[in-house]
């Protein structure tokens, strides 16, 4: 892959995060995603929220079958961090990402409060009511964690 990034170097970030995809998939290629990604975080695309959302999705998606390292979600948080920051707290989908990344890395307060934000920037900005009902429900799945009813709930007081 890297061979084909030199060879087409218009191509180089869609075949570096490929590359990270692929290393993400298993758990023994962990440190090499991580470098990948940190490559992407500081390459000439830094600063593409498209890919920055894709960064952090891949890393907490549903589908992982076990979770991705530590280093690996701070990368994630990092990248999700800068794509929010970028558009001022406002874009609904990139608020879930982020609340989705929060919630993996233990913060589910602040993964409540942020998918909170993505519900009303959705709702104000008459999203599709399926992104609103999705939203929605990741509320409800964060919401749930915090539920006193769970003795072990995370960041639970």
């Amino acid at each position: 892959m890297d061979k084909l990034a030199e060879e087409f170097p218009t191509r180089a970030v869609l075949i570096g995060f490929t590359k990270f995809r692929l290393l993400l998939s298993s758990a023994e290629n962990a440190e090499q995603a991580l470098a990948e990604g940190r490559k992407l975080l500081d390459g000439e695309q830094a600063q593409n929220l498209n890919l920055l959302n894709a960064i952090a999705s891949e890393v907490v998606s549903p589908e992982r079958k076990q979770p991705a390292s530590a280093a690996l979600q701070e990368l994630a948080l990092e990248a999700i961090r800068r794509a929010d920051d970028q558009l001022e707290q406002k874009h609904p989908k990139i608020a879930n990402t982020l609340a989705r990344v929060l919630f993996c890395t233990g913060d589910v307060r602040a993964a409540v409060e942020t998918e909170r934000r993505a519900v009303s920037l959705a709702e104000k900005a008459s999203a599709p009511e399926e992104l609103v009902q999705e939203l929605r429900q990741r509320l409800r799945e964060y919401e749930d964690e915090l539920s006193p009813a769970k003795p072990d709930a995370p960041n639970a007081e």
